[in-house]
């Protein structure tokens, strides 16, 4: 429970992605492309005039791709599991759903043939068991503020940053992705800060490949 949960986090933290679009994704989400790279597939469905959602993929850096392999294996495993206690003796069949999240534990209503219920209520178990706050700032710990909290921390450190996560997140317009960054008076004054010391640097590179051309 405790390793499914923490698989949970890291994939919320490491793409950025909609509790629905992390929730849906299969075990084999993970692939290659011709370019070398590897990256997540899966399905958006909030702004998409489609019914049965857009695809869309996700960058995945090397240990999202190593916890989401890591994840496919334990839900498989769990997957052969009977539905209900463990005393009542291995199912006739196994599973035949891809989940790639599954609800474990040992409560009654806890299930591997049923997909994962409550993700928030997974981030602050996780959070309990490693001893931090569950409530951070009062709040509870829930997949959307892995979301707020890559915007804030891409606002403050990436050149050009709204456009890069208008393409992480999904949005259709730049005033959504510029309201994840600057929600926060504090995150947006540092943000502006780093902003203009980055033209500044900027500035003085480009200066400075005049003056050799000029040279």
């Amino acid at each position: 429970v405790t390793l499914q949960s923490a698989h949970l986090f890291l994939t919320l933290l490491a793409c950025a992605g909609r509790i629905g679009e992390i929730e849906a994704l299969p075990r084999s989400c993970v692939t290659t492309a011709r370019d070398g790279k590897d990256y997540i597939r899966g399905w958006t469905y909030k702004l998409s005039g489609n019914l049965f959602g857009d695809a869309r993929q996700w960058p995945a850096p090397a240990v999202l791709v190593q916890a989401l392999g890591q994840q496919a294996r334990l839900a498989a495993v769990w997957s052969r599991l009977p539905p209900g206690r463990l005393e009542e003796g291995l199912p006739t069949a196994p599973s035949t759903h891809q989940n790639l999240w599954l609800s474990l534990g040992t409560g009654g209503k806890a299930s591997a043939g049923e997909p994962l219920g409550n993700s928030g209520n997974a981030l602050r178990t996780l959070a309990k068991r490693l001893g931090m706050d569950p409530k951070p700032g009062g709040i509870n710990l829930h997949p959307h503020r892995f979301r707020k909290t890559i915007g804030r921390l891409a606002g403050v450190a990436l050149f050009n940053s709204p456009l890069v996560l208008k393409r992480l997140f999904g949005h259709k317009s730049i005033e959504m992705t510029l309201h994840y960054i600057l929600c926060v008076p504090a995150i947006r004054t540092e943000a502006e800060v780093v902003l203009r010391e980055l033209r500044i640097l900027h500035c003085a590179e480009v200066l400075e490949e005049v003056r050799e051309t000029l040279a």
